[in-house]
């Protein structure tokens, strides 16, 4: 199946409905002559005790395949687009409702990224008056955790002639987000990370070492578990926390990702 140019949480969401395995062909933050491929089994994430098993098989394609600079000789035909956006798109109207965002002003800084016209459209749906910045039809490598500094200066400059409640964007393949205020400054992901927590009332919140003491230093959560860096390391303690004793988890880490470990039956108030 293929699904066509997608945020990769869109194209999880339908696998996983499916319950089939899939995969995210990504340049995500890297520069443009590179990919990344990000894999998903038929229910979750692969994780570290994958990756041994997958190392031990050889998988012969034959001669003939590729081109000397690793391109395919000949182009593959695609199947039709299968559409994933809508049941995505859909799953935030109907969680937060449409009034959501009401009486907010939001800047989108667009750049390159592959769900930025998704992002816009939830956002206007949720009842928020929004405001296109910054597309390109040229592929910036926007990181979500080591910012660019004309992606600093950008947002700063948005936020003088604005007049903005939130600046938002996120990076290549839509799996993580920027979150800057009303000033232009870029939230910290380890900050976003502890604030999305409480707001889903989380009781166990796991995340990297390299991850800042503000979420122990809160007080506001059962349980803080620290884990290697990397989200399958993050995903694996997930799944020890919900065995063990907190009722709802997620986890995050500096880069933005958060991550819902168990479902989040109603959210806090969202007013700051």
């Amino acid at each position: 199946m293929f699904c066509g140019d997608v945020p990769r949480p869109a194209l999880a969401l339908y696998a996983f409905a499916q319950g089939i395995p899939s995969l995210m062909v990504t340049g995500d933050h890297i520069p443009a002559d590179r990919n990344g491929i990000k894999f998903y089994r038929s229910a979750d994430e692969l994780l570290k005790p994958d990756e041994a098993g997958m190392s031990r098989q050889t998988l012969h394609l034959g001669g003939g395949r590729f081109s000397e600079v690793g391109m395919l000789a000949v182009a593959e035909a695609l199947p039709p687009v299968t559409d994933v956006e809508d049941a995505y798109a859909g799953r935030y109207l109907d969680h937060f409702g449409a009034g959501a965002l009401s009486s907010t002003r939001i800047g989108i800084y667009q750049h390159s990224a592959v769900g930025r016209d998704l992002l816009a459209h939830i956002v206007m749906d949720l009842g928020a008056e929004i405001s296109f910045h910054g597309r390109s039809e040229t592929f910036a490598p926007v990181d979500t955790e080591a910012i660019r500094p004309e992606d600093v200066a950008l947002a700063r400059d948005l936020a003088a002639g604005g007049d903005f409640n939130a600046i938002i964007s996120n990076d290549g393949d839509l799996d993580r987000l920027l979150i800057a205020d009303e000033t232009g400054l870029w939230m910290r992901g380890d900050v976003l990370g502890i604030l999305c927590a409480e707001r889903v009332g989380a009781t166990g919140v796991v995340t990297p070492v390299s991850s800042n003491t503000a979420l122990e230093c809160s007080g506001r959560f059962a349980t803080c578990r620290r884990t290697r860096v990397g989200s399958p390391y993050v995903i694996a303690a997930m799944s020890e926390e919900l065995a063990a004793v907190s009722a709802q988890v997620c986890g995050y880490e500096a880069n933005r990702d958060f991550l819902l470990g168990s479902a989040m039956p109603c959210f806090r108030s969202w007013q700051c």
